[in-house]
Order: structure tokens, then C-alpha cells, then sequence
């Protein structure tokens, strides 16, 4: 089936309604369907190759490209991030879609950045942030603050989906955290950088997120590290925001509420990264980007990131 592929893409030839297959030379899965391309839109970018091959091969070696189509006559490539973009009939085209996406950032090879991942094998995946650069890379980022500019006390709806920028600051979703620990094993490795310029770090070699029905259920263990351990403490604590509350009854109530923050709160808490960006020392009490172990609850963190890693 790879030699029809071949054959079909070099001579150009067009053949309304077949479907091939091929792999790539950066072994990426594709389809390519003859007499469709893409319609021009905002995620769309246009240029000119000599082949289809070239724009075949222009789309599997870009991270944001997840579909493209090719105009024989015309000469010209369309390349699109989204993978259901709208098509149109066109005689002389050929509309291609990536179908092999990597599970996660340890399938990826490059520089830490934005690349789309398909855990499942399902659907269209999504985007996610991965840092290639800590410890041998391969980490998948689910949270990362380090200027303020985004409020992170946000309600259940939005954890559960996702909030941010993945260039900037973000919290990756509930849904998104639980789909990829279920499927193997991962460790969990937690960055932290105070204003004198020192991080420190917390790593769990096991850590998966229940599912919705859960409320997003921790579980971890096995810490090592040298900014203490200060999230064994929410072991098996169920995520709470401030309009739900899933943990242990207390004299504060929602803890969440209390601490400006949204977390795996028991009763409450001795970490409180997603709280409120109190920029180093402040005196009200465990309110801030926390770890107690670390700074105490009197002071909140310049940068933080939590992410995991396929063992």
C-alpha cells in the first residue's frame, strides 16, 4: 500500500474518492485523500512546493501542522494546526492528515515548546507544553506560573477544561491530567524558583488524577527532592475550587475559599500552588503560591511549574 501511496504522489495523479496511506521519513502516519483541500481560514497557512510529496513532508516535520492539501495545478500547499478543517471538492487536489500523533512529550525529540500529543490514539488529541530541557526532558507541563498575569482562582468548570496560554501561563484540565496518567505509569516532578533566584525541586515516581466521577482523586508517592515534601499530605484527597468542595470538614470551610486557591485540599493544605501570586513574603496566612516545606506559609514562589513524566 506504501508503493501505490509513492506511485500516486509522484505522478500526481487523481483519483476522486480514494483514499492511501503512507509513512513519512520522520515516521509520522498519514492519509491522503485525492479530489478535497483544505478552505482557507484563520489556522492556515499558504505557500508553494514543488510536489505533494514536499507539502506532505512540509506538514509532518512542523509540530503545529496536523493537516494540509495540495493543488497539482496550482503548485500550492495548505498547512492547518486544526485536524477537522473545512474542505471543499477540487479536482486537482489532495487533502493529507498526520494520524499518528505522539502520546505524550516523551514521544517527542526537540526543543522544549507547544506540540499537539494524542494519548488515546483518539479523536484529534491536543495541545500541550513540553520541557525538554529538565532532567532529560520529556515532561509534559499541567501547570506553570511565573509573572502573575493570570488568576488561577478559577472555578470547577474551568480546571476541569483548561485555562491559559500554553506559551505563557496555564493549567493544562482535570480531564486532560486524568486521561494521561490512566493510561501508564508517570512521575511527577514539581519546579519552584523563589525571588532570590533559588529553585528547588519536589519529584513523586508515581502520580495519576482520577477521573470526573473521582473529582480528580490524587494519588502519588515515593518523594525525593530538596524542597521537602509538602504533597503527601493531599494523598488521596479528592480537587477542590471554590464553588465545589470536596474535602475534610474543617473550622475554615471551603479551603479553597480560605486560601485563594483551587487544590487536592485535606484539611487544608501544606501546598497551595495554584493560590494567589503574593510575589515573596506576605503576611496573611498560606494564601500564596505555598510550599510549606520549603518557604513556609508566608511566602509565595516567582515561578512554579508541575509536570510529568512517562516511566
Amino acid at each position: 500500500m506504501v508503493g501505490m501511496f509513492l506511485t500516486f504522489l509522484i505522478y500526481g495523479a487523481v483519483m476522486m474518492n480514494q483514499v492511501c496511506y503512507g509513512i513519512s521519513e520522520n515516521k509520522k502516519k498519514f492519509t491522503v485523500e485525492s479530489g478535497k483541500r483544505i478552505v482557507s481560514s484563520l489556522s492556515t497557512i499558504t505557500t508553494k512546493t514543488d510536489s505533494s510529496i514536499a507539502c506532505s513532508s512540509l506538514c509532518t516535520s512542523k509540530t503545529d501542522c496536523v493537516t494540509a492539501s495540495y493543488d497539482n495545478l496550482l503548485k500550492q500547499c495548505l498547512l492547518d494546526s486544526d485536524c477537522t478543517p473545512t474542505t471543499e471538492t477540487w479536482q486537482n487536489a489532495l487533502l493529507i492528515r498526520i494520524g499518528d500523533y505522539p502520546k505524550d512529550c516523551g514521544d517527542i525529540k526537540g526543543r522544549s515548546g507547544v506540540y499537539s500529543i494524542n494519548p488515546a490514539g483518539e479523536n484529534c488529541g491536543y495541545k500541550v507544553y513540553c520541557d525538554m530541557e529538565t532532567d532529560g526532558g520529556g515532561w509534559t507541563v499541567f501547570q506553570k506560573r511565573y509573572n502573575g498575569n493570570l488568576d488561577f482562582y478559577k472555578n470547577w468548570k474551568e480546571y476541569k477544561e483548561g485555562f491559559g496560554n500554553l506559551k505563557k501561563e496555564f493549567w493544562l484540565g482535570n480531564d486532560k491530567l486524568h486521561q494521561l496518567t490512566s493510561l501508564s505509569t508517570y512521575s511527577l516532578r514539581v519546579l519552584m524558583e523563589d525571588f532570590d533566584n533559588e529553585t528547588r525541586y519536589a519529584q513523586y515516581q508515581s502520580f495519576t488524577i482520577g477521573d470526573a466521577a473521582s473529582k480528580y482523586k490524587i494519588s502519588l508517592n515515593s518523594y525525593s527532592g530538596d524542597a521537602g515534601d509538602s504533597l503527601t499530605y493531599s494523598n488521596n484527597m479528592q480537587f477542590t475550587t471554590h464553588d465545589q468542595k470536596n474535602h475534610e470538614t474543617n473550622s475554615r470551610g471551603n479551603c479553597a475559599v480560605t486560601f485563594h486557591g483551587a487544590w487536592w485540599f485535606k484539611s487544608c493544605h501544606r501546598s497551595n500552588l495554584n493560590g494567589g501570586y503574593l510575589a515573596g513574603e506576605h503576611q496573611s496566612y498560606a494564601d500564596g503560591m505555598n510550599w510549606y516545606t520549603w518557604r513556609g506559609f508566608h511566602y509565595s514562589y516567582k515561578s512554579t511549574r508541575m509536570m510529568i513524566r512517562r516511566k
